[in-house]
């Protein structure tokens, strides 16, 4: 096993109220290469992504790798750039961070952070990996000094696990976009992206949250 010391030289940022913590992926080691998200078409696409490392050293985007105990557990990839604000009905823009892509491995999904709070007042099991992942992306996120307004994402329409998982930490519908936005999320031209029937917009939006990435 790693040593404190060790864990925090390879994984230098850490999460509040959490034992995640996460570095700047650099495509180096194995990692990338071992990142399998589990069946599904949708997590066949992020181990995709994940695997074919397009994403290292790219002008754009952001790598972002999550670690457990020093051990890799997911991956978020993040652009920042301008999106109609507060709704996609809006003449103003404001920045966002978006959220391109993100997973956590099979073997470490619905594992709880033994750090996090409870899932609720009284519950004795704590927030899951994937809760608190977002959480750091939020943190991250809140540290640019571009000072975003919140995050931004797509998902499948019959993605609902994904849609549920997204809603219960936060992210909120664009009702002004629907279930046939034109808009594509950014992504490698690897990764099979949804056509505008087949995406929706989520989006964390309303005064409360865009102050919290302030």
């Amino acid at each position: 096993m790693l040593g404190r010391r060790k864990i925090e030289e390879d994984w230098p940022f850490a999460v509040s109220d959490a034992a995640i913590r996460y570095r700047v992926a650099d495509g180096l080691g194995r990692s990338a290469e071992d990142f399998d998200c589990g069946p599904g078409w949708w997590a066949e696409e992020i181990t995709e992504y994940v695997r074919a490392k397009s994403w290292v050293d790219h002008r754009v985007i952001v790598p972002l790798e999550f670690g457990l105990a020093g051990k890799s557990v997911g991956f978020a990839f993040l652009v920042l750039g301008p999106k109609r604000h507060p709704d996609a009905s809006s003449s103003t823009k404001a920045m966002y961070q978006m959220v391109v892509i993100a997973g956590i491995d099979k073997q470490f999904q619905g594992t709880e952070d033994p750090d996090a709070p409870p899932r609720a007042p009284g519950d004795k099991r704590r927030q899951n990996l994937s809760v608190t992942m977002f959480r750091g992306i939020e943190e991250y996120s809140r540290g640019r000094p571009e000072q975003p307004v919140g995050l931004w994402l797509q998902v499948r329409v019959e993605n609902e696990r994904a849609i549920g998982f997204y809603r219960k930490i936060g992210f909120e519908p664009d009702e002004t976009l629907g279930s046939t936005s034109a808009r594509t999320r950014p992504t490698s031209s690897r990764s099979r992206c949804g056509s505008s029937s087949e995406s929706k917009e989520l989006a964390r939006l309303g005064p409360a949250l865009c102050s919290e990435l302030g």
